[in-house]
């Protein structure tokens, strides 16, 4: 018996595989939440962060005019989006909305020592 695929974001995935993948994506989704958490609790610290993570979102939007289909930016944002309005999870390559957090904690964490 074959199982049924079902097309994500280009991908055919297999049913079970649709699980895992959700599973995934609400895992990272969690850590950026908690990355945006960390930024925003930094103490004197909120409007830079703001400022950063506009400059981020305003680069992203230029480098990628569909950035409002990646359902990490809005995340990001503090948007409400639900996923299925998103085509896209996160960008790719130095792009991605995780790497840039980490980034963005990374320097505060240094900062901050």
């Amino acid at each position: 018996m074959e199982k049924e695929k079902i097309e994500i974001n280009g991908q055919g995935l297999i049913a079970d595989d649709l699980e895992n993948v959700k599973k995934e994506e609400d895992t990272i989704v969690n850590k950026v939440k908690e990355m945006r958490t960390f930024l925003h609790g930094l103490k004197g610290k909120r409007g830079e962060i703001r400022d950063k993570i506009v400059d981020i979102s305003d680069e992203l939007g230029k480098n990628h005019p569909d950035s409002r289909e990646t359902y990490l930016f809005h995340i990001m944002i503090y948007s409400n989006i639900p996923r299925e309005k998103c085509t896209r999870f996160d960008f790719e390559g130095e792009d991605s909305i995780v790497k840039r957090l980490e980034a963005l904690v990374k320097e505060y964490q240094i900062e901050d020592k």
